[in-house]
């Protein structure tokens, strides 16, 4: 077990440049040993949860550094993040998990070369999301479980290079829907919202870049289907919220990239939904949980011969099908109840 006493052998290693500490003990007396290692290029110590919010703001020394990890120090706020001015070369900063607020968000302000931000689960407002809009280098953004809403995400069009933006569980709506469909870069978007409806997925037809796009808890009907069928880049979809049907489906047919499926919790879809997917010949995980299936449809997804996973829990499947998914070629992993 690493330990303050432990990272002294560290200060032999002057010219060290990566470092992982993740979940260790290490405490405030082992951060000056930290702060002395000054060719450090990257960082990890999430999860080390013993360290206080002064002592971590030393880390600003290690001006050297690209690539810093916080995520889930309990301790790292506000003034943990106060000389962060100085970590100029800065490209990648995890702080999920943690006590940051838009105060701490104002001393990120110079960090031009900042392509990725994650800030899961923090204290962040509409407040802070100018700042953030200033980062024009970002290239991904994690901004889920935060107190923003749609006209906080207007400021957000000047982050032109985005390609992956979350937004799971905020207050953004059909109308923050609209401001992200400036972002023509866009490969990953997660729009997990209740808030999020058939009305907002009209913008998204302009995403023609999209690859993954997570609509796990969106209320999405037929009408939402159709404009997601015109995303022909998709190789990862979730849409679990209940409203698609054997119709909806049929918009989705001819997204054959697809690579992994999501659409459990769909009442409404029956074996009338299977030919449509198994249109899409690339996938290798597919999840059809608490939907209306049958084994006479399940048993079609044997065609699909690169499944490597497949969920079909509460489905009305018979032991022959049970037996014929089990013997596919790359199943790994299946999960399944007898159900008549």
């Amino acid at each position: 077990l690493i330990q303050d006493i432990s990272l002294e052998v560290l200060q032999s290693f002057s010219r060290l440049k990566h470092l992982t500490l993740a979940a260790t003990p290490i405490s405030d007396s082992g951060i000056p040993i930290l702060c002395s290692l000054q060719h450090l290029v990257s960082l990890r110590i999430n999860g080390c949860k013993a360290c206080s919010e002064t002592s971590l703001a030393e880390l600003s020394l290690l001006t050297d550094l690209q690539y810093l990890d916080l995520s889930q120090c309990d301790n790292v706020g506000d003034d943990s993040l106060a000389g962060f001015k100085s970590l100029s070369d800065l490209q990648v900063l995890l702080l999920a998990h943690t006590q940051v607020t838009d105060t701490g968000i104002a001393h990120l302000n110079r960090l031009c070369q900042l392509k990725t931000l994650v800030l899961d689960c923090c204290h962040v407002t509409n407040g802070g999301l100018p700042v953030i809009a200033s980062l024009t280098n970002l290239e991904r953004l994690d901004l889920s479980d935060n107190a923003i809403t749609s006209s906080g995400v207007a400021s957000l069009t000047s982050l032109v290079n985005l390609t992956s933006l979350n937004l799971f569980s905020t207050g953004v709506s059909d109308a923050g829907v609209a401001h992200i469909s400036i972002l023509k870069h866009l490969k990953v978007l997660n729009l997990d919202s209740r808030l999020i409806t058939d009305a907002g997925l009209v913008y998204i037809t302009c995403l023609t870049n999209l690859q993954e796009l997570d609509l796990f808890g969106a209320r999405v009907t037929e009408a939402g289907a159709h404009c997601i069928g015109s995303l022909t880049r998709l190789k990862s979809l979730e849409i679990c919220g209940g409203g698609i049907s054997d119709e909806a489906m049929e918009d989705l047919q001819d997204l054959t990239a697809m690579r992994s499926l999501n659409i459990s919790q769909n009442e409404n879809l029956s074996d009338r939904s299977v030919p449509y997917i198994v249109k899409m010949t690339g996938l290798t995980a597919l999840n059809v949980a608490g939907t209306f299936l049958t084994h006479e449809g399940i048993k079609q997804f044997t065609e699909l011969t690169d499944l490597t996973s497949l969920c079909i829990s509460g489905c009305r499947i018979n032991s022959a099908t049970l037996n014929a998914l089990q013997a596919m070629p790359n199943m790994l992993y299946l999960t399944a109840e007898l159900r008549s």
